[in-house]
C-alpha cells in the first residue's frame, strides 16, 4: 500500500510541477529581479502580480511593456536567480541588464541587440531536453569590472544562433562543457578558458566555427566520454590541451599538447605528445620546439632563433629557414626525412646543429643535401641520402656520415617568367619577386626574357618550397628587381615541359577574400567594385603578397575596360609594390597580383584593390563576380589560409540615366566605412548624408576621386542615408547601418 501511495505521490508532483509553470512579464522599468510584487506580472504590461519570485519552471518575458523609458535597467540582486526561457527579444528602450548573478536556465536564452550588458556572474544552461537555443544577439557578454562564466551542465541539447563572445584574456569568462550536447551552428565563440569537465557523455559540434580563446582544455583524465567534431573549425588559442584522439582543423596557438590527435595547418611554437599527425606546420621566429615520439609531420618549417627537438618523428619536408639558428636533438633521437631537408646558413650567420649528449641522427630517403657554414656536433647522417656539410662547416666531433666538402655547383635551366618553378608563368610568380626583391646571386651567361631554357648556376638561397631564388632574376642580371616582373608580362600563360596541374587555393575557411558589389548596375555605365580581405571579427594578418583570378560573364562586361586600382588598399602603396593584371575578356576572367617589395608584412582588412570596368549597354540580368586560384602569403613565405567570397548583383535597364553605382564596406559599420563609387573621368562629386528624420549629418564634401570615408563620430546606432552628387544632375543614393 505505501509504495502504491509512494508512486502516486510522485505522479502528482510532477504533474503538478508542469501546472504550476507560468510566464513571467517584467514590468514598471528599473527594479531587482527579486521585487516580484512591483516588476513581475502575470501578463505583458499587466498589474496582477506573482507571488514569489520565478521558478525553473517558469518563462520570464522582457518586451514592450517592460521599460518605460531609455536606460531602463533590470538588477539582480539574488544569489540563485532561476527560470525556464529568458526571453529579451521584445524589448524596446535600450533596458540595462546589471548586478551580479547567478543565474540557472532551465530551456533557452533570447537576449535583444538593443540592450546593454552589465552583468556579471555565472550562467549554468540545465536543461534535460533537446532544442534549447542560445541567441546573444549579437552582443558582447562581459565588462571591464566582471566576467561571465557559462557551463552546459544538463543532459538536454544547446544550439548557437549568432556567435558567443564572453571576453579573451584575463577579463574573459569561461566555457565549460559538464553535461549535455551543444552544437555551434558554425558561430564563432570568444572566451577566455573553453574546457571539457567531469566524465559525464557529452557532444561538442564546432562545424566551421571560429574559437578565440586562451585556453582550450580538454583534461586528459576526463574526455574519454566526449564526442567532439572539429575537423572544420579554427581554434585560436594560447595553450591547446588537445587530449587524445580527436581530430582537428586549423588551430594557432603557443603550445599544443595532445596524444594521437590529427591536426590540418598548424601555427605554433611548440608541441607535446605522441603519435599525432600534422599536415602543415609553421612555428614562429623565436624559440622552436617538437616533443614526443611517433609523430608524423607533412612539412615542418622552424624559423626560430632556438630549434630544439625531443624524441623520434617522421617529417616530409624539413625546414630551417633563418641563417644563425641553433638547433638541438636530444640523446637517441632520430629525425627521418622522407622528402626535402633545407637548412639556410651563411658567413655572417652559421647555423648550428647539435647534440650535447650522447648523439641523434638525421635520415634522408634519397636526394642531396647541400649545405656550408654549419657547426655540427654528435650527428649522424644516414639514409640513401649523399650529405655535405661543406667546406666552411666545422666539426664539432661526434659526426658520421658527412661530407666535409661543398656540393659541385648545381646548374639547372631558368625559364623566364616562371619564378616560382611550377612549370607555367602566371599571376603567382610575382609574389616570389617580391619575396626575393633585393637578393643578388650568380649572372646568366647569354641572359635573355625569351621563354626559353637558359642555363644558370644556383644561387645560395632557396625559397621555401626548394625552389632556387636563380627563378626570380627572370632577366638574369644577378638581381632581383622590378625589371624583372617584363618576363612574366612577355610571357604570360606559357609552360615548359612536364606542366603541372594547378592547384586552386581556395578554402571554406580562414580570412574572408570578398566583393563589395552595388545593390544595381547600369548597362553601359563605369562600375567600380572594391576588393576587400578581412573583417573588423577577423582582420588579415602578416599580408605580404596577394595573387587571384575574377572570373566574370563576358557577356556583362565590355571588353578591354577591366582595370584595378590599388590606391585605397591597405596592404601597398605607390613606393612599396609591384602589381600585375592580366585581362581575358574572352574567357571572362582576370588575374591579380601585387606584393609589396621591402620584406615587411602588412595587417588590418578592408580595401585591398578595386575593379574598375564598364557594364555592357546590353546587358541585363543578374550579374555575377568570383574568385579562383588564390594565394595569399607572408614575406618568409607563410601560406595564408583565405576564404573566397562571390557577388552577385543586378544589371537593370533604369528610367534614371543619370544615377550611377555606389557601395559601402563595412555595412553595418562600427567605426568608419568607406562609400565606393564610379567616377572614371574624375569629376568632381559632393557627399552628404542624413538621419531617418532628414536631418543632415554630414555636410557636403567634395572629391575628384571614387570614394568617400565615413567616420562615425559620435553618431548613435541606426540608419543613415547618404547622397552623392555630381554638378552635372548624376547621383547615387545608398543606406548606412551604424551598430
Amino acid at each position: 500500500m505505501k509504495k502504491i501511495f509512494r508512486l502516486i505521490y510522485i505522479f502528482f508532483f510532477c504533474f503538478s510541477t508542469s501546472l504550476l509553470a507560468s510566464n513571467y512579464y517584467w514590468v514598471g522599468g528599473t527594479g531587482t529581479w527579486s521585487d516580484f510584487a512591483t516588476h513581475w506580472a502575470t501578463t505583458s504590461g499587466g498589474t496582477v502580480f506573482h507571488v514569489t519570485i520565478p521558478s525553473p519552471n517558469d518563462d520570464v518575458f522582457f518586451d514592450a511593456n517592460s521599460f518605460l523609458s531609455a536606460g531602463d535597467t533590470v538588477y539582480m540582486d539574488t544569489t540563485i536567480t532561476n527560470c525556464n526561457n529568458m526571453d529579451w527579444s521584445g524589448a524596446i528602450n535600450a533596458p540595462v541588464f546589471s548586478g551580479s548573478m547567478n543565474l540557472k536556465i532551465y530551456g533557452s536564452c533570447i537576449l535583444n541587440p538593443g540592450m546593454i550588458w552589465k552583468v556579471g556572474g555565472g550562467i549554468t544552461f540545465k536543461s534535460a531536453t533537446a532544442g534549447n537555443i542560445i541567441d546573444c544577439a549579437g552582443l558582447q557578454l562581459y565588462n571591464f569590472s566582471s566576467h561571465v562564466d557559462i557551463s552546459f551542465d544538463g543532459t538536454g541539447s544547446w544550439q548557437l544562433l549568432d556567435s558567443l563572445n564572453i571576453g579573451s584574456g584575463i577579463s574573459g569568462g569561461r566555457v565549460t562543457l559538464v553535461n549535455g550536447d551543444f552544437k555551434t551552428n558554425g558561430h564563432a565563440i570568444t572566451c577566455n578558458v573553453f574546457r571539457f569537465m567531469n566524465s559525464n557523455p557529452c557532444t561538442l559540434l564546432l562545424d566551421n566555427s571560429i574559437i578565440t580563446c586562451e585556453h582550450w582544455n580538454l583534461d586528459f583524465s576526463t574526455h574519454l566520454t566526449l564526442i567532439l567534431d572539429a575537423d572544420s573549425a579554427i581554434i585560436n588559442a594560447s595553450q591547446i590541451d588537445g587530449g587524445s584522439g580527436f581530430t582537428y582543423y586549423n588551430v594557432t596557438s603557443g603550445d599544443i599538447r595532445s596524444d594521437s590527435c590529427s591536426f590540418n595547418d598548424v601555427s605554433c611554437f611548440r608541441t607535446d605528445g605522441n603519435v599525432n599527425t600534422f599536415h602543415n606546420v609553421i612555428m614562429p621566429a623565436s624559440g622552436n620546439y617538437v616533443n614526443g615520439n611517433g609523430n608524423i609531420f607533412n612539412k615542418l618549417i622552424m624559423p626560430g632563433n632556438l630549434c630544439a627537438f625531443g624524441g623520434n618523428i617522421q617529417i616530409d619536408t624539413l625546414i630551417f629557414n633563418n641563417p644563425g639558428q641553433t638547433i638541438n636533438f636530444g640523446s637517441g633521437n632520430v629525425i627521418s626525412v622522407n622528402d626535402l631537408l633545407l637548412l639556410q646558413s651563411d658567413p655572417g650567420f652559421p647555423t648550428s646543429i647539435q647534440c650535447n649528449i650522447g648523439s641523434a641522427t638525421i635520415s634522408i630517403q634519397t636526394d642531396t643535401l647541400c649545405t656550408d657554414f654549419i657547426y655540427l656536433k654528435n650527428i649522424t647522417a644516414t639514409g640513401g641520402a649523399v650529405f655535405f656539410a661543406g667546406d666552411h662547416s666545422v666539426d664539432l666531433g661526434g659526426n658520421t656520415g658527412w661530407n666535409w666538402v661543398r656540393c659541385a655547383p648545381l646548374i639547372s635551366n631558368v625559364w623566364p617568367g616562371d619564378c616560382n618553378y611550377d612549370l607555367v608563368t602566371d599571376n603567382f610568380d610575382l609574389l616570389n619577386i617580391g619575396v626575393a626583391f633585393g637578393d643578388t646571386g650568380y649572372v646568366r651567361p647569354g641572359a635573355s626574357t625569351s621563354y626559353t631554357a637558359q642555363p644558370c648556376q644556383d644561387w645560395y638561397y632557396q625559397f621555401i618550397n626548394g625552389t632556387n631564388l636563380k627563378h626570380a632574376d627572370c632577366d638574369g642580371n644577378g638581381i632581383v628587381d622590378a625589371n624583372d616582373t617584363t618576363a612574366i608580362s612577355l610571357n604570360y600563360g606559357l609552360t615548359h615541359p612536364a606542366r603541372l596541374l594547378h592547384q586552386d587555393e581556395n578554402n571554406s575557411t580562414g580570412t574572408k577574400l570578398d566583393f563589395v558589389l552595388p545593390p544595381v548596375i547600369v548597362p553601359g555605365s563605369a562600375v567600380s567594385v572594391p576588393v576587400t580581405l578581412g573583417t573588423s571579427v577577423d582582420p588579415a594578418g602578416a599580408v605580404y603578397g596577394i595573387a587571384f583570378t575574377v572570373n566574370y560573364d563576358p557577356a556583362f562586361i565590355q571588353p578591354g575596360t577591366m582595370s584595378v586600382d590599388y590606391t585605397a588598399s591597405w596592404v601597398e602603396n605607390t613606393g612599396n609594390h609591384l602589381h600585375l593584371e592580366k585581362d581575358f575578356p574572352g574567357a571572362g576572367k582576370t588575374d591579380v597580383a601585387f606584393t609589396r617589395i621591402d620584406h615587411s608584412d602588412a595587417s588590418g582588412y578592408g580595401i585591398i584593390a578595386t575593379l574598375n570596368f564598364t557594364a555592357s549597354p546590353t546587358a541585363n540580368g543578374p550579374f555575377n563576380l568570383s574568385f579562383s586560384h588564390v594565394r595569399v602569403i607572408s614575406h618568409n613565405e607563410i601560406e595564408i589560409p583565405i576564404q573566397t567570397g562571390s557577388g552577385t548583383t543586378w544589371i537593370n535597364i533604369v528610367e534614371n540615366e543619370n544615377e550611377i553605382a555606389s557601395s559601402v564596406f563595412p555595412n553595418p559599420m562600427s567605426d568608419k566605412a568607406v562609400v565606393t563609387f564610379s567616377n572614371p573621368n574624375h569629376e568632381e562629386y559632393s557627399f552628404s548624408m542624413e538621419d531617418i528624420t532628414g536631418r543632415i549629418i554630414f555636410h557636403e564634401q567634395t572629391t575628384l576621386g571614387n570614394s568617400f570615408l565615413v567616420n562615425r563620430n559620435n553618431l548613435g546606432n541606426g540608419l543613415y542615408f547618404y547622397i552623392i552628387r555630381s554638378q552635372n544632375g548624376k547621383t547615387s543614393h545608398g543606406k548606412i547601418v551604424m551598430e
